[in-house]
């Protein structure tokens, strides 16, 4: 469920963007934007459910948080209330992210892989699997990320986003997969966060800078 929710993203992105405001008539972007909004707040209301079951993290307060300012920017029309909401969405993958997934139990253990280097999936930062949207994690778009939305919060996000896609490499080289997979799904989920809470802000500078 959360993969198909995650992959939605792109669609609230198209909803809250400034393309469809140049094909709509002149009195249908507030109407597309506060659609996007609505449905990036639904995402995020049952992701944070999720990850309510999962256990407490730091990242779960701040998606709460992040999901409050999102319905208060849709009460008062703000532009970038799908952005937070998408935000909100993002933390709550992450705290999904930062607990181990369950084991199953009356079954074995699968057969562990044998530690020959990161696995095909993972070469170029690709990170697929439960609780957690697929992406490639690129640092330098990370970089341009938080200097556009420029807070202590995106700044913290991201440090924490690159530690653990150091942690991914390592677990990876190591032949812990579960563990690379988990923090692969850690480091996107809050590249994903940092870079939704620039849009959130900066809407229209987001979309006129090369490659974003």
């Amino acid at each position: 469920m959360l993969r198909l929710i995650a992959t939605s993203s792109a669609l609230v992105f198209a909803l809250s963007g400034t393309v469809l405001a140049q094909t709509a008539p002149a009195s249908a972007p507030a109407a597309f934007a506060e659609r996007g909004a609505t449905f990036a707040l639904r995402m995020a209301y049952h992701t944070i459910a999720d990850a309510e079951a999962r256990g407490a993290s730091g990242y779960l307060d701040a998606a709460k948080n992040h999901y409050r300012g999102a319905i208060a920017r849709l009460q008062r029309h703000d532009a970038g209330a799908a952005s937070e909401a998408m935000a909100a969405a993002a933390l709550a993958r992450a705290a999904v992210a930062e607990h181990p997934l369950p084991a199953p139990r009356d079954i074995p253990s699968p057969p562990a892989l044998a530690a020959t280097g990161p696995m095909p999936m993972q070469r170029g930062h690709m990170h697929h699997g439960p609780g957690g949207m697929s992406g490639r994690f690129d640092a330098a778009k990370l970089a341009a990320d938080v200097k556009l939305a420029n807070t202590a919060e995106t700044r913290d996000l991201a440090q924490k986003a690159l530690d653990a896609d150091i942690a991914r490499t390592r677990a990876s080289f190591g032949g812990n997969t579960d563990e690379a997979m988990r923090q692969g799904r850690l480091a996107s989920n809050l590249a994903m966060a940092v870079r939704s809470l620039a849009l959130a802000d900066h809407p229209r500078t987001f979309g006129r800078r090369p490659g974003g």
